[in-house]
C-alpha cells in the first residue's frame, strides 16, 4: 500500500518564512526519521494517535496523544513522531517560528 506524505493546510503565516499555525495531517502507520526544529511546536491533536519520543528514549516512554491532547516539542529536541493509529492523524500546530525539519543521525 502506498501512503501519501505528511499534509500541511496553512491558516494563519508562511511556515517556511514565520511563525505559523496549520493544521497537519500524518498518515496512518508514519514513523518520521529522527529529526528537530529551530522552533518551539506546539500541537492539539485532532484525530488518530501520535507518539513522539526523545532521542535515546526508550520507545516504552512513549506517551499516546489521543484527540484532544497537548504536546510541546522545545526547539532544537531531537525526537521521532509517530503516528500509531490505524487511521490518519490530524494536528492544530503552531510554530514559533518558521518551518525546518533537520534530520539527526542516530
Amino acid at each position: 500500500m502506498t501512503k501519501e506524505g505528511v499534509g500541511f493546510a496553512a491558516l494563519e503565516g508562511d511556515r517556511f518564512v514565520e511563525a505559523y499555525m496549520a493544521m497537519v495531517k500524518l498518515p496512518a502507520g508514519l514513523n518520521s526519521p529522527l529529526h528537530m526544529k529551530t522552533a518551539n511546536m506546539f500541537g492539539l491533536v485532532v484525530s488518530g494517535t501520535i507518539v513522539n519520543i526523545k532521542a535515546g528514549a526508550d520507545d516504552a516512554t512513549g506517551v499516546m496523544l489521543n484527540a484532544g491532547a497537548y504536546y510541546k516539542i522545545p526547539a532544537g529536541e531531537t525526537h521521532v513522531s509517530n503516528c500509531v493509529s490505524d487511521v490518519d492523524c490530524v494536528t492544530f500546530l503552531y510554530q514559533d517560528g518558521k518551518f525546518d525539519f533537520l534530520p539527526v543521525k542516530p
